[in-house]
């Protein structure tokens, strides 16, 4: 079925207005120390959208495809901003140049403050790991809304919650003994 190109401005003008605040929030997060790249991410999430209508596709579940096509812009994003700085390293601070993923040390969690240390434990998460954390404890979205986010069914979201649940408890579980036992 062939959109018009009114029709195409109208869907786009629509979905803009009603999900530009939470696709920038989405790229934000996504983007961690790059959250200036979020806007331009953001933008061409749109631009993707817009140009799939123009060429006829018709989107059913805009906001779940939204996501979509915003986390693939970001990874893009993010790994050319990676690419980039490693080329411009010299060697003496190649070093210096820390994988967001690297291991923390847990004992030394003492001298970090509460959101700080919730940001490290969040990066050791992988990709859907982080979606379905920030989706579920930042955004306090129920099973149900993250599974149509995703398009996943809310068994499968269950089953993902539970396991990061237990990933980050497994994480933190190392120094609360450490501290339980006065070290």
């Amino acid at each position: 079925m062939a959109i018009s190109k009114e029709t195409a401005d109208q869907l786009m003008t629509q979905a803009y207005e009603e999900y530009h605040v939470l696709i920038l929030g989405f790229c934000r997060t996504r983007l961690r120390e790059c959250r200036d790249m979020a806007e331009d991410c953001m933008q061409k999430t749109f631009m993707f959208y817009y140009n799939q209508l123009l060429e006829g596709e018709y989107i059913i579940k805009v906001k779940a495809y939204l996501y979509r096509v915003a986390d693939n812009i970001c990874k893009a994003e993010y790994t050319d901003y990676i690419r980039r700085d490693m080329r411009t390293a010299n060697l003496e601070t190649a070093e210096d140049i820390a994988d967001p993923r690297q291991a923390f040390e847990l004992e030394e969690s003492v001298y970090y403050d509460y959101d700080e240390l919730a940001r490290m434990l969040i990066k050791q998460l992988n990709d859907d790991e982080q979606t379905i954390y920030r989706l579920k404890y930042q955004e306090q979205k129920s099973l149900q809304e993250i599974g149509e986010l995703l398009e996943l069914k809310p068994n499968t979201v269950a089953k993902r919650v539970s396991r990061t649940r237990a990933k980050i408890k497994d994480m933190v579980e190392p120094a609360l003994d450490n501290y339980r036992k006065g070290g």
